[in-house]
């Protein structure tokens, strides 16, 4: 009997893992517009209401702040704007901070590194942008110009305090079309800056500094598309050029699929999706540029180790305009694969999988040229495979709403490129706009989608929970289950709620932990269970979010498991300072194109 009640037990939880799963595998239009095209509800500044709304846009600026609100700045609807907008995840409203739909607005510069009320990015669209770890928001670079005026690139770096609500002006020139310097390579210096560009791909690594690759742009004396990879030290305010040439229109070196070499590098390229793992290596897919001797969309997959300093052709094909392998819908295999594509949306979700959505390219066939996509895409870097995971595969599919607020099956965004995405600390996909089909019609859009990635509790755990004792303690519980399954606990910690370390090593008999030396602003934890047969279980991630200024000084892993030691201070003042040993390593009208660095003509929505 004990026997069939564990059988019935285990079943149950199969079920009801099955039944989480299934609901948040699942679309919810939450807000905005089914039709196409429409014009933003501004209200007040600084006020939310349950009527304001962004308009129709793409290729905005994004950013999820540390208390889980979803930021977005500018973008484009037949011209460039530079409204600042942000949206309460648990009220549902969005409140528009600063600026309006203005065209061509110049900027605001002021001092640089003094932030003021007065100052303002101008209106762009493509730039690059990070959160960092005091929850401050950076823009860098972009475009701007459209039917009235010339386009313009910018290598503009800003900052916006959330606390303050002020911008202040951080690096690059207050001019447009402005070139590279890159000094020596891997050499960081105050004279260094990367050229004006747009559709850069932009990563932070889980030590706060920025990452920057690539986009079409000015290198150190070219206009062209780019494959310099840049990295930006926020406590030093540098920029030190790290790999990739200073050049434009370079062909990509692959190298022997899944191999690192220094000689390795990703072709020059714009609008590709970017991603970054649980060890804090950057991940590029795709976007528009060069292979291995010529251009086009592309479809390959590339990581950069930073302990290395190498790229790795990780996947897909080093010729540009491939179709999809589409397979089984929810199921990976070795030889599945997204087609070329530029402009889609890519995030790594709490789990270390990536996941990628639309564009502008090709499903499985290729002949009838590149087209919209509404593909959503899983890759598992464990196993180094893609799986179909939701959308159509076939292109020009519009929307099917369903009600608003409420998730079905049947539910999806349409077909589009160029949208704007965000990544929740529960492990949710948001997905806002873009130019697509909204089923009555091709233009930009402004609806709201979430989609669950797969955070449920795990079949095992029945509970994790992170309460706070005070600004300098939180208390992580768990539960599981089924004990006799396990070797031990480790619980992990996350600035961002996208890269988790390990800092406590815990027993099976115990289900809590205090950790005594969090973060000030928001923390996230996940409890991953070791098992007896090698693998692992994660919980859900629970966060939260302390306001104070505690002083404390954190020494990570405990315990130590090799000869990797970090050393963190956190004083009153100044935020947080990190050492780590030598060993512990570490779009808008469309878009500015390409050839001979000549610009497409930017009303012609077909692209490339």
């Amino acid at each position: 009997m004990k026997t069939l009640s564990r059988a019935l037990c285990l079943c149950a939880l199969l079920a009801v893992a099955s039944a989480l799963q299934a609901q948040t595998q699942q679309w919810t239009w939450i807000g905005g517009d089914s039709l196409s095209g429409q014009i933003p509800v501004y209200g007040t500044n600084g006020v939310p209401a349950a009527t304001n709304t962004p308009g129709a846009r793409e290729g905005a600026a994004t950013w999820t702040d540390l208390s889980g609100n979803l930021w977005l700045y500018g973008g484009s609807y037949y011209s460039h704007h530079s409204d600042l907008w942000r949206y309460n995840i648990s009220t549902g409203l969005w409140t528009c901070m600063k600026g309006n739909w203005n065209v061509s607005f110049a900027g605001l510069y002021g001092t640089k590194g003094v932030e003021s009320p007065n100052c303002r990015p101008s209106s762009r669209s493509g730039s690059a942008s990070w959160t960092d770890t005091a929850g401050n928001l950076w823009l860098y670079g972009g475009w701007s110009g459209g039917t009235t005026s010339p386009f313009v690139y910018l290598n503009d770096l800003w900052r916006y305090n959330i606390t303050t609500g002020n911008w202040a002006w951080m690096g690059g020139d207050s001019v447009v079309n402005q070139f590279g310097v890159y000094g020596t390579m891997g050499v960081e210096a105050a004279g260094n800056k990367p050229g004006a560009r747009t559709y850069a791909a932009s990563w932070t690594d889980n030590a706060g500094n920025f990452w920057l690759f690539g986009g079409t742009g000015n290198a150190a004396s070219l206009f062209g598309d780019l494959n310099d990879l840049w990295k930006y030290n926020v406590a030093t305010g540098n920029w030190v050029w790290m790999k990739g040439t200073n050049t434009r229109n370079v062909y990509g070196t692959y190298g022997s699929m899944g191999v690192a070499n220094a000689a390795n590098r990703p072709g020059s390229r714009s609008d590709a999706a970017a991603w970054t793992d649980n060890a804090g290596n950057l991940w590029l897919f795709g976007g528009y540029g060069y292979a291995t001797s010529s251009d086009g969309r592309l479809n390959d997959l590339w990581k950069y180790d930073l302990s290395t300093g190498n790229w790795t052709w990780m996947k897909g094909d080093n010729i540009p305009e491939q179709g999809s392998i589409y397979g089984t819908q929810g199921t990976a295999a070795a030889a599945n694969k997204p087609g070329a594509r530029n402009f889609s949306q890519g995030w790594a979700d709490t789990y270390g999988n990536f996941w990628l959505f639309g564009g502008l390219g090709y499903a499985a066939t290729t002949g009838a040229g590149a087209a919209y996509l509404n593909d959503l895409w899983k890759y598992d870097p464990t196993t180094g495979h893609w799986a179909w995971i939701k959308g159509d595969n076939v292109t020009n599919q519009p929307s099917v709403y369903g009600t608003q607020g409420v998730m079905a099956n049947s539910n999806k965004p349409g077909a589009r490129y160029n949208a704007q995405h965000w990544l929740d600390a529960s492990g949710n996909i948001w997905l806002f706009g873009g130019y697509g089909t909204s089923g009555t019609g091709l233009d930009q859009l402004n609806d709201l989608w979430k989609f669950g990635t797969g955070n449920p509790l795990a079949i095992g755990f029945t509970a994790c929970v992170a309460s706070k004792i005070n600004d300098n303690a939180v208390l992580v519980t768990w539960a599981m289950a089924d004990l006799s399954d396990l070797v031990q606990f480790e619980l992990e910690r996350s600035i961002n709620g996208q890269v988790f370390e390990t800092i406590a090593v815990v027993p099976v008999s115990s289900n809590s932990f205090k950790d005594l030396q969090p973060f000030t602003g928001a923390n996230y934890y996940r409890i991953k269970a070791l098992k007896k047969d090698g693998s692992m279980e994660y919980s859900r991630v629970a966060s939260v979010l302390l306001t104070g200024e505690a002083e404390m000084l954190k020494v990570f892993p405990n315990p130590l498991t090799d000869e990797s030691l970090r050393v963190e201070v956190t004083g009153r003042k100044g935020g947080s300072y990190r050492l780590l040993s030598k060993s512990s390593g570490a779009r808008g009208l469309t878009h500015p194109a390409r050839a001979q660095g000549q610009p497409h003509t930017p009303l012609k929505r077909e692209g490339r």
